[in-house]
């Protein structure tokens, strides 16, 4: 199905006439203001030594630990604003988390000690939050 002509056009004439005469709104002209995101990352350090053959396995091992811990507490984490991805630590397996969202670090530390306590598959963990110390959990 194509869409005529004249209907584009008009389209095309009424944006460009409102860009020039209105003010579109915008998060800046709009006094919305997003959510303050803070830059935290975790580092689940395991127990096991890293082995590139067996990264996705200990993967598997380290993503379960957090979903059975939260399941367990009856905590509900965003997985989807939260990146991943795979180190190797001093030689043993680990996974960073990136987290994308509004989390306090104080929130997220709480769930990490709880989730580390939880298995004993995680050694310990490197919590990383901006304008605070690095700490070792």
């Amino acid at each position: 199905m194509t869409i005529p002509f004249y209907i584009v056009f008009s389209s095309l004439v009424f944006v460009i006439g409102c860009t020039s005469e209105d003010q579109l709104l915008t998060e800046e002209g709009s006094g919305f203001e997003p959510p303050k995101f803070v830059n935290i990352s975790v580092e689940l350090v395991s127990n096991r030594s890293f082995d590139p053959e067996k990264n996705a396995s200990n993967l598997k091992i380290v993503k379960d630990t957090v979903d059975d811990y939260s399941r367990t507490e009856g905590i509900k984490y965003p997985s989807d604003n939260i990146k991943q991805s795979i180190v190797d630590h001093g030689g043993k397996f680990a996974v960073l988390f990136e987290i994308q969202d509004d989390a306090r670090c104080d929130e997220v530390r709480r769930f990490i000690k709880g989730a580390k306590k939880h298995s004993k598959e995680v050694s310990y963990a490197v919590l990383k939050c901006d304008g605070e110390k690095t700490q070792v959990l």
